[in-house]
């Protein structure tokens, strides 16, 4: 066949990483003896998740309260760096506040066939936009659903998904919006969010 074979692996979760796809896409379309395979690796999800405004500010402010060694709370509340036993040393929280602290440890992840879910359509819209700027050029995207039974590298799609879902629609993405920021028990919500993948 003669072609140079270029295989991009990814997430695609942030803005480093679409630059680098638009990079590679720009410099290898007008070669018709490249050929790239676009392999997405996906993350884990858990569709349940979700927390308000006024819950992310109060977490913040304990986390600054009772964390004061931590340089920014809003990153170790992304990461889900406090852990259980961190909280369960601490003896003057209400009940209300213990429980949005908790929001701020690592959950566990929801099932395969949720991440499943969010992959499918992550590479769906990704091929749809490498299609789009390809014109004729075939596009090759492949998911890694392998790598879900052994990474450690979960999605907050409550601050991600609208990276992650680069093609949906304006209408799409408020729906979507509109279901994590409801309070909602946390079976509710990821029936609903299944729901919406599933359309």
């Amino acid at each position: 066949m003669g072609d140079d074979l270029v295989i991009y692996y990814n997430d695609s979760i942030d803005s480093d990483n679409l630059a680098a796809a638009m990079a590679l896409f720009k410099a290898t379309c007008w070669k018709p003896t490249v050929r790239v395979i676009w392999i997405l690796e996906p993350r884990q999800v858990c569709f349940g998740l979700s927390m308000t405004m006024d819950q992310i500010t109060r977490c913040k402010e304990l986390i600054k309260q009772h964390f004061p060694s931590v340089e920014n709370p809003f990153k170790t509340l992304l990461n889900g760096d406090i852990k259980q036993q961190d909280i369960d040393d601490i003896k003057d929280l209400t009940k209300d506040d213990r429980k949005i602290l908790e929001m701020a440890v690592k959950p566990k992840y929801g099932s395969i066939d949720d991440a499943t879910l969010h992959a499918r359509l992550s590479a769906l819209d990704l091929a749809t936009c490498l299609s789009e700027w390809s014109k004729d050029n075939p596009i090759e995207v492949l998911v890694d659903y392998e790598s879900l039974e052994h990474i450690e590298n979960p999605v907050n799609l409550h601050m991600h998904h609208h990276e992650e879902l680069i093609n949906r629609t304006e209408n799409e993405l408020k729906e979507y919006y509109d279901i994590m920021k409801k309070v909602l028990h946390f079976g509710r919500r990821t029936d609903n969010l299944r729901d919406w993948y599933n359309k």
